[in-house]
């Protein structure tokens, strides 16, 4: 797997969905630049 902002959001969700109690996550960003990010929303 390449470690692209894509894949790096997927990897950051899998980590902290579910670890903090009361919380929800909703969306994980990953900025390469100030214009050029990626959002990971979950699964649908």
């Amino acid at each position: 797997m390449q470690p692209t902002s894509e894949n790096i959001a997927i990897a950051i969700w899998r980590r902290l969905e579910g670890k903090i109690a009361g919380a929800n996550l909703v969306k994980v960003r990953v900025y390469e630049m100030e214009d050029l990010y990626a959002d990971y929303m979950g699964e649908a």
